[in-house]
C-alpha cells in the first residue's frame, strides 16, 4: 500500500531497517522483515508469507494491510487482479 493510501485510511507507520509497526484503529501491528509473524497488541499471530524487503522499499502483505483497515482481499487469478473491498 502506497504512502498516500495508507493516510487516506488512517494509517501510521514507522519503519526501520528489518521492522515496521503500523497503527490504525487502536491497534498496533509489529512485523519483522523474513518472518511470517506478526505482533497485534502484545499477541504472536503467524501469517501465510513472510514481509519482504526490496530496494529499500518495505511490502506487508495486501491481506494484513485489508485487515488493519476492515476490508476483505480477493484474487482474480485468470487476470491477475486483487481486489479490495471495505466492509461496512
Amino acid at each position: 500500500m502506497t504512502e498516500g493510501l495508507m493516510n487516506k485510511f488512517g494509517i501510521e507507520y514507522v519503519l526501520s531497517d528489518d521492522a515496521v509497526t503500523v497503527k490504525s484503529k487502536g491497534l498496533e501491528y509489529t512485523y519483522r522483515v523474513g518472518f511470517d509473524s506478526v505482533v497485534c497488541d502484545e499477541k504472536l499471530r503467524f501469517m501465510d508469507t513472510v514481509l519482504e524487503q526490496h530496494d529499500g522499499i518495505t511490502y506487508i502483505p495486501a491481506q494484513q494491510v485489508a485487515e488493519i483497515i476492515g476490508a476483505t482481499v480477493s484474487w482474480d487469478n485468470e487476470i491477475k487482479k486483487l481486489s479490495v473491498r471495505l466492509n461496512g
